[in-house]
């Protein structure tokens, strides 16, 4: 459009008039940021990979917890037993 200024501009000869239509969130710039910082909806993919990672993790959580019990089952009839202050069981 002929005459129309947009934000940023300088001028570098002469003078003129300038009408401010917008500012802030209702100008130009404003609107095109606001439409880049939104964020968009999850693609069907992205929440099928959201789900497999949590079922995923479970799993792992549950592995684990399991693993540690039968070590803790196996080892502790090997491990030395607790004497208080040092003390030695005398036969």
């Amino acid at each position: 459009m002929r005459g129309l200024v947009s934000g940023r501009a300088q001028v570098t000869e002469g003078s003129g008039r300038l009408l401010v239509l917008a500012v802030g969130e209702r100008s130009e710039w404003g609107r095109t940021m606001a439409m880049v910082a939104s964020e968009p909806a999850p693609t069907p993919l992205q929440a099928a990979l959201g789900t497999l990672a949590a079922a995923i993790g479970k799993v792992g959580l549950v592995v684990g917890a399991l693993c540690f019990v039968v070590l803790l089952v196996r080892r502790a009839p090997a491990a030395p037993a607790f004497s208080p202050c040092g003390a030695r069981d005398r036969p």
